[in-house]
């Protein structure tokens, strides 16, 4: 019983060995990962010629844009130069079902998602 015991104990302690002399090879071993990456010349930093404004808007300006979008007109999708983000669109025709595809599962929390992408015939 005590050989059963041992076997795995053996295997643990050699790939413990293992880490240790490979993690020993990375710092101080003949390519010396560590220092190859610190001593790469690098550029002096450059100044961008154009200016980003990355405030974001102010929220009451947000929710204002999305309400008018959710309560104005639908929009045809296929049809509008245009959509904003939040937009109500309507499309018209006949799903095509025989030629669905499901695409997944993709976790959600605790619950499998999938997605199910249907073509339509306008």
């Amino acid at each position: 019983m005590s050989a059963v015991m041992f076997v795995p104990s053996l295997v643990c302690g050699c790939l413990a060995y293992w880490q240790y002399e490979r993690m020993e090879w990375k710092v101080r071993g003949p390519f010396v990962l560590g220092a190859r990456f610190c001593e790469v010349p690098r550029p002096d930093p450059q100044t961008l010629s154009v200016t980003l404004d990355l405030t974001p808007p102010p929220q009451e300006s947000l929710i204002k844009q999305r309400s008018e979008g959710l309560m104005g007109e639908a929009k045809d999708v296929f049809g509008a130069a245009e959509l904003q983000e939040y937009d109500k669109v309507s499309a018209t025709g006949v799903f095509l079902d025989n030629k669905s595809v499901f695409i997944g599962p993709r976790p959600r929390k605790c619950e499998a998602d999938i997605l199910s992408v249907v073509p339509r015939n306008t």
